[in-house]
């Protein structure tokens, strides 16, 4: 369910913890589970990007860049999601401010940080979300967006 939030400041805004701005989606796959089931939970939820865990750490991000890209290719869309991960994850916690945040994914060409609250995923915040939440500041409010 969508949450109004109330805005202050730009610079308010930037302090305040990610996980405030995240979409509670807790969307997330073993790296061992088949690319088929995958697939199935993207296209379904309509996610653009899937943490994939090894024993509930991080192992990477399945973007359905990835995907497009193995099928654009020839590859049959069978093995382990193992096999067609984008390792280089970025993990950050939920308390993390969104300025940090967002600096870390500019500096680093990151489309996700995928969010943590106590050790288990809270959601994943994309490069969409933060420049969505930056034009709905003029408005007073911001949403908790689901996907």
């Amino acid at each position: 369910m969508a949450r109004s939030l109330p805005l202050a400041s730009p610079r308010t805004v930037l302090r305040r913890p990610i996980g405030r701005f995240t979409a509670i989606a807790t969307f997330a796959i073993e790296r061992r589970e088949p690319v088929e089931s995958a697939c199935a939970l993207m296209l379904a939820e309509g996610l653009r990007f899937l943490p994939i865990l090894d024993q509930g750490k991080l192992a990477g991000v399945l973007s359905a860049g990835d995907v497009a890209s193995a099928k654009g290719r020839g590859e049959l869309m069978e093995g382990a999601v193992d096999d067609f991960l984008s390792l280089d994850a970025y993990g950050v916690d939920a308390s993390d401010s969104v300025r940090d945040v967002a600096a870390d994914m500019v500096e680093r060409r990151y489309g996700c940080a995928v969010v943590f609250e106590e050790g288990r995923v809270l959601g994943v915040v994309t490069a969409a979300d933060l420049l969505r939440l930056l034009a709905e500041e003029g408005g007073g409010t911001a949403e908790r967006w689901t996907r």
